[in-house]
């Protein structure tokens, strides 16, 4: 017989008894002969009330499938033709039932009828509520993994939170420190600020000190640059005294030797010389002084108009007279002695002139 290819959910094999129903389903592998086992239990089950503990059955497949009992027997639920298929169980005609049995049980076939669909709608009803169960069961596991999941997330944030808050407290003790640097620094910029106002105090001070200087070292440099000019024009005057000089000692030289000369020929002065003698005093000098003088230098010495004495003349005769007048106008000089040393300057200014 070929198996037939109707879904397991429709292989079932159901059972009859007078009104009696009951149906056993099952997979493909499940034997035929165990199904038909259950509906005679289940049968003789629900028909034991009525008709004795004696009561036997036995049952014969239906017009539909054809077959005899051993074939039926050796099947499997996957090798049945059709589903369901209908076993119709009859009582045993060994026994014989009491009469007052079966009639008890003909009348409580209704009822027993009625508890089967009742039970059966209950089965199903019970079916659905294990299916929603299991629904709920699946809601639940699934629910549980969600709040396992956010368990663990909220584990995961607790141990966030607890390294933030550490990191938050370590932030903290680092700000603490860096605001007492910062009180440090600034408790430093304080007495730094304080020294900057004594140290500009004190550059104001020295600024005007400075002014002072300034103004002093202004006056020096004008004294200075009269001091220069005072010691330029003294040192045109040292010059100009230490030519004087020079011409004083050269005119002096030429009238010592001009006098050494007259008292060598017996006469005080040399003009007396001069005067006694004319135009040989040149030869008279000569012819004694000829180992010591040439005649060049004694016609040198006798020139009035000679550079030497023409310079020495201008000293004698104004550049001194001036500072010897100079001189007896000095505070150290007694009064007394300045009305004679006035009359002799007279004197020798006239002598000098002449």
């Amino acid at each position: 017989m070929d198996q037939d290819a109707t879904p397991v959910a429709q292989k079932e094999l159901i059972g009859v008894f007078s009104d009696w129903t009951e149906v056993v389903p099952g997979p493909d592998q499940k034997s035929v002969l165990e199904g038909v086992r259950e509906l005679h239990t289940k049968l003789k089950a629900n028909i034991f009330g009525a008709f004795g503990s004696d009561f036997s059955m036995r049952y014969r497949p239906c017009d539909q499938f054809g077959g005899s009992n051993r074939d039926l027997a050796s099947m499997t639920y996957g090798q049945l033709p059709s589903a369901p298929v209908v076993l119709v169980f009859e009582p045993s005609p060994k026994g014989k039932a009491n009469k007052h049995l079966q009639e008890l049980g003909t009348e409580n076939f209704g009822f027993y009828s009625v508890l089967a669909e009742f039970k059966k709608e209950t089965d199903t009803k019970i079916w659905e509520m294990h299916c929603k169960l299991d629904e709920t069961v699946d809601e639940l596991r699934g629910a549980k993994e969600t709040i396992k999941r956010h368990e663990k997330r909220i584990e995961s944030q607790e141990k966030t939170i607890e390294r933030q808050e550490k990191r938050i407290e370590s932030q903290e003790k680092t700000i603490e420190r860096q605001e007492k640097r910062i009180e440090s620094q600034e408790k430093t910029i304080e007495r730094q600020e304080k020294e900057l106002n004594g140290a500009k105090k004190t550059i104001k001070r020295q600024e005007k000190r400075i002014g002072y200087l300034d103004k002093e070292l202004s006056s020096a440099k004008k004294a200075i640059k009269r001091q220069d000019k005072t010691i330029v024009s003294l040192k045109e005057e040292h010059q100009k005294d230490h030519k004087f000089h020079a011409y004083l000692h050269l005119r002096a030289l030429l009238d010592q030797s001009r006098k050494k000369i007259a008292l060598e020929f017996g006469v005080e002065k040399w003009n007396a010389f001069v005067r006694e003698n004319g135009n040989q005093c040149s030869a008279l000098i000569y012819g004694r002084f000829a180992n010591s003088l040439t005649l060049e230098c004694i016609e040198f010495l006798c020139d009035d108009q000679s550079m030497v004495r023409l310079r020495g003349n201008v000293i004698a005769h104004h550049e001194e007279t001036d500072k010897m007048q100079q001189a007896i106008t000095d505070d150290d000089v007694v009064e007394d002695d300045r009305k004679h040393l006035l009359m002799l300057f007279d004197f020798i200014s006239q002598e000098m002139a002449n």
